[in-house]
């Protein structure tokens, strides 16, 4: 399983409960942007970076759309981040390899914790009040 899919695997276990059509806006950018996440890229845009910046941002407030600009700016640095990794781990230089390795770890870690604050948010605001 690539990470790509591995990040979306939760955010789909949301949509399994059953979205209906949102009313409201906040909980519709929310929708907007999780299945933003669940598009299928081409191989090199492995991280889903051209789905998020396709993103309707209508309806976000603020935060939604600060956190949807930090998604697109992971999700446009993680290949650059794998393949520097990679390129360090053949060079031979394990300190270079650690800390490409290191940076794309965590890039990787920020953009999981970010979907799941995602899925969170989507939980809460799915609540029938």
């Amino acid at each position: 399983m690539n990470s790509r899919k591995a990040i979306s695997l939760g955010a789909a276990l949301v949509l399994l409960s059953g979205c209906g059509p949102a009313e409201n806006p906040l909980l519709a950018c929310l929708q907007r942007i999780e299945a933003a996440g669940r598009v299928a890229s081409p191989d090199d845009d492995s991280f889903g970076a051209a789905a998020y910046a396709k993103e309707d941002r209508k309806g976000c407030n603020a935060a939604q759309l600060a956190r949807l600009d930090r998604v697109i700016a992971l999700t446009s640095a993680l290949p650059g981040l794998s393949a520097a990794n990679e390129q360090a781990a053949a060079s031979g230089d394990k300190a270079a390899h650690m800390a490409a390795f290191q940076r794309f770890n965590d890039a990787l870690i920020e953009l999981n914790e970010i979907q799941r604050s995602l899925q969170s948010d989507l939980a809460a605001l799915e609540q029938p009040q």
